[in-house]
């Protein structure tokens, strides 16, 4: 309980010195806005789509300018929850990326580090939007002690 109420705390503080609640998508007109559909599809999840072959090579040249793009476009997705409407089984969006249209740029390195950068801060800020951690690896499975049986064979049946 400590350990989520201290990330609580840590997640309010950021979002207060980041100013999250200030960003505004008309600052980012320049770059493709999230589309957000009318309805929840047929879990309830309101479903947002990106369009990454939209974005310009311009939006990967500033790095901090990007991720604050970003967080304006997650904002405004978690904000079209269908919460408390007819439609909504379970509150949750999902996030379409459309990928017609990409070009190199969009894989440079530039983009690549943009990527990077807001990865770090879903994980950190937003974790119920970040995949989950894989599960640990199965352990080994044990062999019983002593010699195999008699009738176990080793050598390859012919047939």
């Amino acid at each position: 309980m400590e350990k989520t109420a201290q990330m609580i705390e840590a997640t309010l503080r950021w979002r207060r010195e980041y100013g999250v609640e200030k960003l505004r998508a008309e600052d980012f007109a320049d770059l493709p806005a999230d589309e957000i559909a009318p309805k929840a599809d047929a879990n309830g999840h309101s479903v947002v789509t990106l369009r990454m072959g939209a974005v310009p090579k311009s939006a990967f040249a500033n790095r901090a300018r990007y991720l604050r793009w970003r967080l304006c476009m997650q904002e405004r997705g978690l904000r079209s929850l269908a919460l408390g409407k007819a439609d909504a089984a379970r509150p949750g969006f999902v996030y379409v990326l459309d990928c017609s249209g990409l070009k190199a740029f969009h894989v440079s390195k530039a983009a690549r580090r943009c990527a990077t950068d807001l990865t770090k801060v879903m994980m950190q800020y937003y974790p119920d939007c970040a995949p989950p951690p894989p599960p640990p690896p199965s352990p080994a499975p044990t062999l019983p002690p002593g010699p195999p049986p008699a009738d176990a064979s080793c050598t390859p049946t012919q047939t």
